[in-house]
């Protein structure tokens, strides 16, 4: 089908179906905008991931269709004559390239949406229509993918229920993973023995971009809400990511930053000061104030001494430390969680120090390299 004839731009015209596309691909962008926007504080959840995805390959067609038709020039050639040029302004040409390269398929989308849905129920089966309406796809779509799926023994469907379960490819995989990444193998041993030891919650997480995955959990399960279940995924928003942060580079800890609720200079400042604190002592802690967690700094001027009350006992949320790699950059963030009744500095300190132990234990065994300034154990 020959290319319409369509009026440069700079004789004035404008057809009613460019500026259709116009309008429509300028409300394609808002929408991406507005999710990209709710991305910078929260985790998108499954359904918005591949909602995203499905509005990246409208935005796809509508600059390919543009590309075709809207944005043939026509510029003097030799002789005078008009000769048609494909003029891509350099912002589309960023996009378009974001979209044919960098952004994956909705179909992709759907199926690593249900693997991660499905990862963090794991004890759960899950029908069509239930995996449809959690994740707020078409059915359709939906039962094209479960198919896929079943057939390639990623899931398993239960012949009288008719539900949905991770298959065994997904242990190839998993088993597979944990070659690759030796350092979980090695922190889920250690974890075991310190959740034995101590009564606690003990969980690993691997940070990814600005988020921390679940990767490993020991302890009590029982009479209390995890810190969080293996699989899921949290964004790194203060206070949370201190233990991976503290290790980053200016421009991650600047972006981290500017994520927190609150930008004000007093509340950066805490942070900051949040950071030099765990880098000095190899952990960090969280209280537990009003419901809400709070992250401890060090007294001022010295960031090896924590800013606690000395006299009280306290609720704590979380103890965390972090594990590194070869090259010195964090590989896992280990935190002790469900504490019962609140405890004295003094057991604070204990309880951190055991796991700072832990962790400096695992990157040793993995043959990592502790950074700078890190406390070793005693």
């Amino acid at each position: 089908m020959p290319v319409p004839d369509m009026t440069h731009p700079d004789d004035g015209l404008v057809s009613d179906d460019s500026r259709r596309e116009s309008e429509e691909l300028a409300f394609v962008r808002h929408q991406l905008d507005r999710l990209a926007d709710a991305r910078s504080i929260s985790v998108l959840a499954p359904r918005d991931t591949v909602r995203y995805l499905e509005l990246c390959e409208k935005e796809r067609w509508l600059l390919e269709r543009r590309r075709r038709e809207g944005l043939v020039g026509r510029e003097r050639g030799p002789g005078g004559l008009r000769v048609a040029t494909t003029k891509v302004p350099p912002h589309t040409r960023s996009v378009l390239h974001h979209c044919f390269v960098t952004r994956p398929s909705p179909s992709a989308s759907r199926a690593l949406a249900i693997l991660d849905f499905l990862a963090a129920h794991p004890t759960e089966s899950f029908t069509l229509s239930e995996l449809a309406r959690e994740l707020e796809i078409n059915v359709a779509s939906t039962h094209a993918v479960l198919g896929a799926m079943t057939e390639a023994g990623y899931l398993v469907r239960h012949p009288s229920h008719k539900t949905y379960r991770l298959g065994p490819s997904t242990m190839a995989i998993g088993h597979a993973a944990l070659v690759s990444h030796p350092v979980i193998g090695v922190a889920r041993h250690q974890m075991q023995m310190l959740a034995e030891e101590t009564g606690l919650e003990c969980l690993a997480a691997a940070p990814f971009e600005m988020e921390l995955v679940a990767v490993a959990r020991f302890g009590p399960s029982s009479g209390h809400t995890p810190l969080i279940e293996v699989g899921q995924r949290l964004p790194l928003v203060p206070p949370l990511g201190t233990m991976y942060l503290a290790w980053s580079s200016p421009e991650r800890i600047e972006a981290w930053l500017r994520r927190a609720p609150d930008h004000s200079k007093q509340t950066t400042r805490h942070y900051r000061n949040v950071l030099e604190s765990a880098r000095t002592l190899g952990y960090s802690v969280g209280l537990s104030v009003e419901g809400k967690q709070a992250a401890i700094g060090s007294v001022e001027g010295d960031p090896a001494v924590l800013d606690i009350e000395p006299a009280r006992h306290h609720r704590v949320s979380y103890i965390a430390a972090s594990t590194f790699d070869e090259r010195g950059d964090v590989s896992l963030v280990l935190a002790l969680g469900a504490f019962g009744e609140p405890l004295t500095v003094e057991e604070i300190e204990s309880f951190a120090h055991r796991l700072r132990d832990t962790a400096v234990l695992i990157t040793a065994k993995v043959h990592g390299k502790q950074p700078d300034g890190r406390n070793r154990p005693v």
